[in-house]
């Protein structure tokens, strides 16, 4: 949680995304590394949740025609899904491409409406289960901790470790959203709930889901959509119809905000960062969409596939950045860029040849000793060494420790020369009179007359 609020500065502050302040912390040309390492994973991130929203897709189709719900699989065993799969991963990736037709703001309202309504179907879908159930389950209640001691212990910090390796991606371009932000009380308050709240509330929702579907069907279905699949399939009634239809919209609306905004926007603006003069938002996005397509998301979730163990260790790379980030912006920096400077070659932060080699030294530190859990992981049988694994377990915390400190001791050790502490001038028109001031720009008039008068900051987008 203070990783990604501490994150937010830069963009509230100076109305900037990821790209320049990659450029602000590992140099002009040192910002390749961390905006290439989004780009990756934005791709990656953007192959599961359209295959994901596929699935949502596919219950409005089901409940469209039961022709199709019974739709007979004509596809070799050997591709990892069914024949409906590969129509229904299509669409949604056609609708988000269309998507992109909309600027990033632009898709404020849908994201709202699509997190009230997906909301309310969860809801609702457990206040059913649980009613035809008579109660949560036995599998709900008498489930116990079998782990005692130590391991008790590690398995508590590898869960919170593991949570934020998930959500450290999207912690790492925060800059992409908080700069969009009206306040800084909007961003931390939306942040903290968008954290907290599905966190706690859906994990439960999906093994009360489990738990009495085992009860009511014999089986623990985790997915809303097997759970669909199985009301349809043995009951094509009215009210299933509905439900399947109306629960199929919210996920899918849900999912698409999240693939655009999450994935496809997020790269769009780190491939316009890196080549500006050939690439825009909305080709970038749509060259996600399309390279996303090669990782055959299909085989995530339809075959034995270790992208599940190393999804989620994504944090491994991204957290040293995060920790990285902060240090030199609330530490080094006093929260104080000259933003003017990030587009000139040789400026203010050009460093050593064009890359902040304490930055990189203290990213490389803070990643490399969770590399070998990463492998552990995949097979437990590649090594027995306890203070790994217990380091890989707490990767969040240590990683981001010894990149914070390390950054911090090599800038105090090698100082960072400052020759420009801000911009004099609003030179991009992204304040208000106030604001200049209090950021220390000066007036903006000037500027702004210059500029026609433009509601939006170039920097931002």
């Amino acid at each position: 949680m203070f990783f990604t609020l501490a994150n937010s500065y830069p963009g509230y502050d100076w109305k900037v995304g990821y790209t320049l302040t990659q450029r602000f912390v590992f140099g002009i040309y040192g910002s390749w590394f961390g905006i290439m390492v989004r780009i990756m994973v934005s791709i990656v991130n953007y192959a599961s949740a359209a295959w994901l929203g596929g699935l949502a897709v596919n219950m409005i189709l089901d409940s469209w025609s039961q022709h199709y719900l019974h739709l007979p699989n004509t596809l070799t065993r050997h591709v990892a899904m069914a024949t409906k799969e590969p129509i229904e991963y299509i669409l949604f990736n056609v609708i988000c491409v269309f998507s992109y037709l909309w600027k990033p703001h632009q898709i404020n309202k849908i994201m709202i409406f699509s997190c009230i309504a997906s909301c309310f179907a969860m809801v609702g879908m457990v206040i059913y289960l649980c009613r035809e159930n008579g109660g949560v389950g036995e599998f709900f209640v008498s489930t116990k901790l079998t782990v005692t001691g130590s391991t008790k212990r590690w398995a508590w910090v590898y869960m919170i470790s593991y949570w934020f390796c998930s959500v450290s991606p999207t912690s790492t371009n925060q800059s992409d959203f908080s700069h969009f932000g009206s306040s800084q009380t909007a961003i931390w308050l939306g942040t903290i709930c968008a954290l907290l709240i599905p966190a706690s509330v859906i994990p439960i929702f999906g093994i009360i889901g489990a738990s009495t579907c085992k009860d009511l069907y014999g089986t623990a279905f985790w997915m809303p959509t097997d759970i669909f699949d199985y009301w349809l399939k043995n009951g094509y009634s009215a009210g299933a119809l509905a439900a399947a239809f109306f629960c199929g919209v919210s996920f899918s609306l849900a999912q698409l905000s999240f693939t655009i905004s999450n994935a496809g926007f997020a790269s769009g603006m780190d491939l316009a960062g890196v080549l500006p003069r050939y690439i825009d938002i909305k080709r970038g996005a749509i060259f996600t969409a399309l390279a996303s397509v090669a990782l055959q998301p299909w085989n995530f979730y339809n075959s034995s596939s270790t992208f599940m163990i190393v999804m989620g260790s994504f944090g491994i790379v991204t957290t040293p950045i995060i920790a990285v980030l902060i240090c030199n912006n609330l530490v080094m920096r006093k929260r104080r860029y000259a933003v003017s400077q990030g587009f000139v070659l040789r400026g203010e932060y050009y460093y050593t040849k064009g890359v902040n080699w304490r930055a990189m030294a203290a990213w490389v530190c803070g990643m490399a000793p969770g590399l070998p859990g990463i492998a552990w992981q995949v097979n437990n049988n590649y090594f027995h060494n306890a203070g790994i694994v217990n380091f890989f377990y707490g990767d969040s915390f240590f990683s981001f420790l010894i990149s914070f400190f390390l950054y911090w001791v090599l800038c105090l050790v090698f100082s960072l020369e400052t020759n420009i502490l801000h911009d004099d001038k609003d030179y991009f028109d992204c304040f208000t009179d106030e604001e200049a001031s209090k950021e220390g720009n000066g007036t903006v008039q000037s500027v702004r007359a210059a500029n026609g008068g433009g509601p939006w900051c170039a920097v931002g987008w």
